[in-house]
């Protein structure tokens, strides 16, 4: 798998989250709510996009609170009517991730820092 070719890098995805590339965006996007764990469908996007093994990668808890993430994006909205939306990003390994309330965990591609051998 390389970063050259996306549609490559989401079919070995072995996972609970199913990962799509983007080629407009140039992003890889995985949906948290089928995992029902933010923090493990953005371990498991960042392996995808690296091409590393989720277990090779640093501890996610190295660089967010990973309960405090789980339980922000999770938590229901006070007024359903709101139109303010929960958007967080942040970089963990030097890739940069981005979590959004609605489910949607995106990693830019062209930002991604290093690969996995």
């Amino acid at each position: 798998m390389t970063r050259d070719h996306p549609d490559e890098k989401t079919r070995g995805v072995e996972s609970e989250s199913s990962a799509e590339s983007n080629s407009i965006t140039g992003s890889l996007r995985a949906d948290w709510t089928e995992s029902g764990h933010p923090s493990l469908t953005i371990v498991e996007l960042v392996g995808v996009a690296t091409n590393c093994d989720p277990d090779q990668l640093p501890a996610l808890h190295e660089y967010v609170d990973v309960e405090a993430l789980d339980a922000l994006v999770r938590s229901p909205r006070c007024d359903s009517r709101s139109s303010v939306s929960l958007r967080l990003s942040f970089v963990y390994d030097g890739t940069p991730v981005t979590v959004e309330e609605d489910g949607t965990v995106t990693v830019p591609l062209e930002s991604v820092s290093h690969e996995c051998e």
